[in-house]
Formats: structure tokens, C-alpha cells, sequence
């Protein structure tokens, strides 16, 4: 595989996460010393691992993984076959799932609370579409930024986050951010990570790889022998290669490679020469990095002692010595690093042999995490409408987060509780009764005209502190008008004239006919239409507004029709039922 293959894959360049700000304040570089045995043949384990062939008709099982379709873990989409097809590719990279509708789509992956994941996502446009652009999109989750895709027409991208999981889901999100570039994605893979992995991560941040590497042999090192589902690729240096003569190692590490994956390692031709290596990243972005570099002596009866540098400050205490079929790992994170990493590791006076290593793993730390989400009752609220509504049952995952991918037919406020304040569900489609959403108390605005909405006004509605706009017109409810609406004063209307020559005088809010007693009709009947605000930021389709009066208006067009409303008394009214 050439070098700039495996950067497409893993590495930087077009393909790399995005750096994330500096951190401090974390667990010092160590020797981690735990105990266990390893032997050539890994024993993987994959009834955890949740792997899913985006696009495919079928479940299938590939070099004994199984591969699930996606269906039950998204409802939007429509699945694609690619018209490039390469030998060379994965199977899963053969099919994909793109999104058209939506601006954000979101897979819903059980997770274990509290646990530590491996996560990865693959991309291969292979001109499924014919237009031989392939986009640009954002991949999210649980409502945080994880990178900005670029796919390429002829070439898999893969992107890797270790995340720990927040409660029983996890929502890896796809958000259109470019007009006419639709998001598309190929495999999704989540798999648990063993207590005690990655310990100096800190739970504030995710943890996007950007380098993973093993040295002295060549080839890709994959899942059928990796527990955790890791890639690791061979490094091509100028140095000697090593091989060990054993096939088990006791490992003193908390990580824990693959014995593939250490059983070889590199070191400079002679024993007073140091190694260089050299990882790029984007220039003048901070970024705190966790490493790992891992060390096993693959020769018995010498010594080899040597120290770690990078960026021009030691990161070891003490000296390494390598020990013969030990494995130990050297790891801890790096803070307000920017440019390019350059480890240096150089031998000790009184060293028998020069530096070596067998792999090394570099994550880049994302910004710091946001814990807390959209208010927890607003998602509830949102929730009880998605599944009332058979046309939103496609929405999923985070709402409100991040900013610039909100839902589309919502409006949030930011801050420190992030609430829904808007819902702008006009010409939706919607069929059927209005579902219950009154735990969502912040709401200002709610446009629910042109739809084929029915049943009752549910009383909420004039319940809601806060609500200001409500437009329920063009639907086929029935029934009255609840006087929780009518005697809210807070909400805006629009009246207009028209005939009416009945025995009751009906009083139409949103299209529904609020009987009043006849007791003294008025030559004209009129129409109230609840109406929404241009000036509120919301989508596209709530954009067509009608003018606004003042909702006492409405107050005493309803008294002249005999109602006694909340605050009157009976002597202010001209006529009382």
C-alpha cells in the first residue's frame, strides 16, 4: 500500500480529524504496568462489536465479523451502490446510504453508559450519483462536532473517535452544510473498549485518532486480531527492521495491541544513533494530543536503555529500558502542542543497542465536550411529536447541537440550558391528533398551518408561558376552541371580514368554529387565524406571514358574542349569555 494511500485511510492531510483546542491538567507520562499474557493468535471477540454495512440489502459476515444493515438504527435515507468499484476495496465500501431530505441524519447506536467506545466511520462516494462530485459534510455526535468529511471520488475515507458513551444511545449524526451536497456514509463500527484502556483520556473531551502504526513488517494489521477493532499500519522508515523469535509477551501495558502488532520493531543501524520521527498537523492550531508508544526488546542477553523527546522536552522520568518479551508502554498527553510532533528517542550512555519501537498511537483531543444536551424535558416533548407524526418519525439524535446543524423545522436558544423556543412544522404533511408536547414550557412560536392535522385543540397549547405565535390554520380539527387559548392574552392573531349568515355567529380560529351564544349578531362575521413572526429566524417555510393585530382585539370581538372571559366582571360586558 503506498504511503499516500494509508494517509487517505489513518493519516493527515485531507483525511485527518480536526485538532481540537489545548488542555491541561491531565495524568503525567508514565510506565503503565499491568499484567497479562499474549499470544501470537489473538482470541477476538466480536458478540459486543456493533458493525453496520451502510446501504446493503442484507446482513452478511465478512472475514468472520457480522455486518448488519442499517434500517434499525436510522429511518432516513435510501441506499446506493457505487458505480466506481475497485478490487481492492472493502465489501462494505461496495454500497452506501445517502440523505437528501433531512438536514441532519441521525443513527441511533445502543451503548453502555459509562463506557469507553471505538468508533469509526467509512466513506467511498465511487460516483454512486453519476456527477462525479463527491461532498463535503459534517460528521457529529451526541450533538458535538467530530470532523468535517471530505470525501474523494475514487478513494475510503475513515475517521476514528474513542468516546465515552453518556447513557444508553449514542447518535452519530450526518449534517448537510453545503447546498446540493448531500451526506452519505458506507460502515459505522462501534465497539467497546476493556476497562482500564486509554485511562489518561479524559472524559471532558473525545479522542479522534490521527496516527496508529506498527514498525518492522509490512501490511495491515486489522480486526481478526485486534479486540478492540483497531487498524494499525505498517510505517515505512530507513531503519533496521527486528523481529522477536517468541510467540507470547507478558504485557505490562493498559492499551493492550495485538501481538501482531509488537512482535516487530525498528531500530538505527548503530547503537550511539537516535530515531526521528516526524507526524504532521495543521500549523498554528493548539491541540492536546494523547500518545502511546509501546516497547518490547525483541533481543535476549543485551541491554537497551534509551530517553523519549518530543517537541524538545523529555517525556520520561527516567530512562526506558526495554525488556526482552515485556511489553511496556510509554503514554500520557501533550498540551498546546501546534505544528508538527517530532519525537526523538535517544540512546543512554552504556547502552548496548540504539533506541527502538515496535508501534505508536496518536489521538488529538476534540474541543471539550458538551454534556448536557438540549433540556431534557424539550427532548422528551420533541420526541412525543416525532412519533405522533408518521412523516417525522426520521428525526433522531440531538436537536439542538451543535448550532449550526439545528433541525430545520426548530428554532433553540444557546446558552447554559439549551431550549427549544420554536417549532415550524407548516406543509409538513401531517396527519392525524396533535400529540402532547406541554413539558416544553420554553416554546415562542408554534406553526403547524397547511397540515392535515385533526381531533381537538389540545388545552396546552394556551397553556405554555411563554408561547407568543400559534398558527393551526388550513387543518381539520374540531371542536371548540379551548378558553386556555382564548384567554391567553400573550398570543397574536390576525383578523379578517367575511359573511356570515347563521344562527350562531362562529368565531374561526385557525379554521375551527368556536360556537358563541347568538345574543346579539353582528352584521359581519370574521375570521381570527393564529400567525407566526417573520422576524423570529425561522426556516424557509415559515417565512410567508400574514400581518398582526393586538389579541385584545379578539377579547372584545368575543365579548360582543356574549363570552365572559377570565378578569371580567358581569358588569363590563354589553351582553351576557
Amino acid at each position: 500500500m503506498a504511503c499516500e494511500e494509508r494517509c487517505c485511510v489513518m493519516g493527515q492531510s485531507r483525511c485527518s480529524p480536526r485538532p481540537g483546542q489545548s488542555w491541561s491538567g491531565r495524568a503525567p507520562w508514565r510506565w503503565v504496568n499491568g499484567v497479562s499474557i499474549l499470544v501470537e493468535r489473538d482470541h477476538v471477540h466480536t458478540t459486543d462489536w456493533l458493525t453496520i454495512d451502510c446501504g446493503a440489502q442484507s446482513d452478511n459476515n465478512n472475514n468472520g465479523i457480522n455486518w448488519t444493515t442499517d434500517d434499525r438504527y436510522i429511518k432516513t435515507g435510501e441506499n446506493k451502490q457505487v458505480l466506481q468499484n475497485k478490487t481492492t476495496l472493502a465489501d462494505q465500501m461496495l454500497n452506501l446510504r445517502y440523505f437528501k431530505d433531512q438536514n441532519k441524519n441521525c443513527y441511533t447506536l445502543p451503548s453502555f453508559k459509562d463506557m469507553k467506545y471505538l468508533i469509526r466511520a467509512g466513506f467511498y462516494y465511487g460516483n454512486y450519483n453519476g456527477l462525479s462530485k463527491p461532498p463535503v459534510f459534517d460528521l457529529q455526535f451526541d450533538g458535538n462536532t467530530w470532523v468535517t468529511v471530505v470525501s474523494l471520488i475514487d478513494e475510503p475515507v475513515y475517521y476514528e473517535v474513542i468516546y465515552l458513551a453518556r447513557g444508553d444511545v449514542i447518535s452519530i449524526c450526518l449534517a448537510r452544510t453545503r447546498e446540493n451536497e448531500f451526506p452519505f456514509i458506507s460502515s459505522l463500527e462501534a465497539v467497546p473498549l476493556s476497562d482500564g484502556m486509554y485511562q489518561s483520556m479524559s472524559s471532558d473531551y473525545a479522542y479522534l485518532t490521527s496516527y496508529r502504526y506498527h514498525f518492522g513488517e509490512d501490511g495491515i494489521i486489522g480486526y481478526h486480531v485486534d479486540p478492540s477493532n483497531r487498524v494499525w499500519f505498517p510505517m515505512e522508515t530507513k531503519l533496521t527492521n527486528v523481529t522477536a523469535d517468541y510467540t507470547s509477551i507478558i504485557d505490562r501495558s493498559y492499551d493492550s495491541p495485538p501481538f501482531s502488532a509488537i512482535r516487530s520493531a525498528v531500530q538505527p543501524p548503530y547503537s550511539d544513533e537516535s530515531i526521528i520521527l516526524t507526524f504532521p498537523f495543521p500549523a498554528e492550531i493548539q491541540r492536546t494530543n494523547y500518545i502511546a508508544l509501546y516497547i518490547a526488546e525483541v533481543f535476549e542477553f543485551h541491554l537497551r536503555e534509551f530517553k523519549v523527546n518530543i517537541n524538545g522536552n523529555d517525556y520520561s522520568v527516567e530512562p526506558i529500558l526495554a525488556e526482552y518479551q515485556v511489553l511496556r508502554e510509554l503514554a500520557g498527553n501533550l498540551d498546546s502542542i501546534v505544528g508538527a510532533m517530532n519525537i526523538t528517542l535517544s540512546p543512554v550512555e552504556g547502552s548496548n543497542l540504539p533506541p527502538m519501537i515496535n508501534a505508536i498511537e496518536i489521538y488529538t483531543a476534540s474541543d471539550m465536550l458538551n454534556v448536557t444536551g438540549t433540556y431534557e424535558v424539550d427532548v422528551e416533548g420533541l420526541a412525543n411529536i416525532t412519533k405522533g407524526f408518521e412523516k417525522l418519525k426520521g428525526w433522531a439524535g440531538e436537536p439542538c447541537l451543535p448550532a449550526n446543524t439545528i433541525w430545520q423545522w426548530l428554532n433553540c436558544s444557546g446558552g447554559d440550558s439549551v431550549r427549544v423556543t420554536a417549532i415550524y412544522l407548516s406543509r409538513y404533511g401531517l396527519e392525524g391528533p396533535l400529540p402532547m408536547f406541554d413539558q416544553m414550557k420554553a416554546l415562542e412560536i408554534i406553526d403547524l398551518h397547511n397540515n392535515s392535522i385533526s381531533g381537538q385543540i389540545p388545552s396546552f397549547l394556551g397553556e405554555l408561558p411563554n408561547l407568543k405565535q400559534l398558527n393551526l390554520a388550513d387543518n381539520k380539527f374540531s371542536g371548540d376552541v379551548p378558553q386556555s387559548i382564548i384567554n391567553n392574552k400573550k398570543l397574536s392573531y390576525k383578523q379578517r371580514s367575511e359573511n356570515a349568515a347563521q344562527e350562531t355567529t362562529a368565531v374561526e380560529l385557525g379554521g375551527l368554529g368556536l360556537n358563541a351564544p347568538n345574543n346579539n349578531p353582528s352584521p359581519e362575521g370574521f375570521k381570527a387565524e393564529f400567525v407566526t413572526s417573520e422576524s423570529n429566524g425561522g426556516p424557509p417555510q415559515a417565512t410567508h406571514m400574514e400581518s398582526q393585530l393586538y389579541f385584545d382585539e379578539l377579547h372584545d370581538l368575543l365579548r360582543m358574542h356574549g363570552f365572559q372571559l377570565a378578569n371580567d366582571e358581569p358588569d363590563d360586558l354589553d351582553h351576557v349569555a
